[in-house]
């Protein structure tokens, strides 16, 4: 009998993570219908986790709980980031959760890597949704901005 380490595991999990956060940078989908993971595209337990965790995120994010919406925005990003597919939000609420984090932030190389994400999440909105426009770029972001 094969054991698999669970560390192992773990990184399997990481690279996988990894690699749908590439693919969703490097595939310019059609209008409307990002190539990103969706729900749908997960098998029904996962799928079920990622559906819930989009609700819980959304309605903390409403009650301005930002810690559990963080942590269940993550979940549904790392899983589906393009949702259904129809829907731009998770990208547009994953910029909401970074600018908060980023303003809290004390020190200058936190900021640059909490910049990046944002910057990350704003180039794969602009990929998978061209029709739909951003929102400006918050001024103290802007010197974090990669020419």
């Amino acid at each position: 009998m094969i054991v698999i380490n669970l560390s192992i595991m773990k990184l399997f999990s990481i690279l996988t993570s990894a690699f749908l956060m590439v693919l969703c940078t490097i595939i310019v989908p059609g209008k409307g219908n990002t190539q990103c993971p969706i729900f749908q595209d997960l098998p029904e337990k996962e799928k079920r986790a990622a559906e819930d965790s989009y609700v819980v995120y959304r309605d903390k994010l409403k009650d301005k709980d930002y810690e559990v919406a963080f942590m269940h925005w993550e979940i549904v990003y790392q899983n589906a980031a393009a949702a259904d597919g129809q829907r731009h939000t998770v990208y547009a609420d994953g910029r909401k959760l970074q600018l908060r984090k980023f303003r809290s932030a004390d020190s200058q190389r936190t900021k640059a890597d909490i910049a990046r994400v944002f910057f990350t999440l704003r180039a794969q909105q602009k990929e998978g949704y061209p029709e739909t426009e951003l929102e400006a770029i918050p001024e103290e972001l802007l010197e974090f901005k990669e020419k």
